[in-house]
């Protein structure tokens, strides 16, 4: 851990303030619409945030990757530093997220940074691989959105088919299953919920550091690091890395070839095309609830408060507002 970090730790573990969060939620509606600049200093500044950002960019710059793809890359707080690191050494860089707002806002952020491109991507929507480089990317970044997936290990197998052979996924996630960051910040306007995986068993989304490490292994991948290395982060979230092995695209080349020698040169010139087909449970486990739990609406709540919130957030990722969440609670509560 870095020179200070103890002090910082000992920070991270103080209870969370409710009064001031909401505070600072209630000041960020204030805000134009446009802007996302109160999101992206509470994101970027927070002392965990912000070293393990420094460490995902020394990584990527390790790594050699000359082609990235970010998903999820939100406010672009981890894209700032990896853009930094690696200026020397990649050839391309992918920026995606679901939001029309934030691919704007990154593209004016970083006009001057050259071999960047952006584009939307849903991490539980099956891929176009046209919108992506045949051979495969080196390094896929995903800081705080995997915790979005329907279902983990597909998701991890889907980012498992836009990687070459070999290359790396580098994944940053808050790892206590009560994670009051996450609860606070995303948690009260997602939900946090909706998917359709094991954590249907105890609705809590988050994962242990142990468990992210199980289902990159149930998705093909050998992990190669862990940090911190103990399972109960002072952080309250980790860096993991886990590397693809084998090849994980189709040949097309070599396909055709096949195609030719076994019908002959008179064969048409072949268009290929690949197509995601990804296994998915038609049930879930018998021990799992029909469907997730719906939190309780609490009397009390800030109605108009709420109404803000789900405008605001419609506005900045173009998703619809998911009714009543946990931010019902919270807000009713604070």
């Amino acid at each position: 851990m870095e020179p200070g970090a103890g002090a910082v730790s000992g920070n991270l573990h103080r209870p969370a303030r409710r009064p001031l969060l909401r505070a600072v939620f209630s000041a960020g509606i204030a805000v134009q619409r446009a802007s996302i600049a109160l999101p992206t200093r509470c994101i970027a500044t927070t002392p965990a945030s912000a070293c393990l950002n420094r460490y995902t960019a020394q990584i990527a710059a390790l790594c050699g990757a000359e082609r990235i793809l970010e998903v999820g890359a939100g406010t672009a707080a981890t894209t700032a530093p990896v853009l930094k690191a690696t200026r020397n050494t990649r050839q391309s860089y992918h920026f995606t997220d679901v939001s029309a707002q934030f691919l704007n806002d990154a593209k004016a952020r970083f006009h001057d940074e050259s071999r960047v491109s952006y584009a939307l991507f849903d991490i539980n929507q099956p891929l176009d691989f046209t919108a992506h480089p045949e051979a495969g990317y080196d390094l896929i970044v995903a800081v705080n959105v995997l915790h979005d997936a329907s279902h983990v290990v597909q998701t991890l197998r889907r980012l498992k088919l836009l990687l070459k052979a070999g290359g790396r996924l580098l994944i940053v996630e808050a790892t206590e299953r009560n994670s009051v960051f996450q609860l606070a910040s995303v948690g009260f306007i997602e939900g946090l919920s909706g998917y359709r995986d094991f954590r249907r068993r105890d609705e809590k989304p988050m994962l242990t550091r142990s468990a992210w490490q199980e289902v990159l292994v149930q998705a093909g991948f050998a992990n190669e690091l862990a940090w911190p290395a103990q399972e109960s982060s002072p952080l309250r979230q980790h860096l993991l890395v886990a590397r693809s092995s084998g090849v994980n695209r189709p040949d097309k080349e070599a396909m055709s070839r096949y195609l030719q020698q076994r019908f002959g040169t008179g064969l048409p010139v072949l268009q290929l095309r690949q197509r995601e087909a990804l296994f998915t449970p038609l049930h879930a486990p018998s021990d799992a609830p029909t469907e997730p739990a719906k939190p309780t609406p609490v009397a009390g709540g800030n109605p108009a408060l709420e109404k803000q919130v789900a405008e605001l957030w419609q506005s900045l990722l173009s998703r619809p507002w998911q009714g009543i969440t946990t931010f019902s609670n919270w807000a009713a509560t604070a």
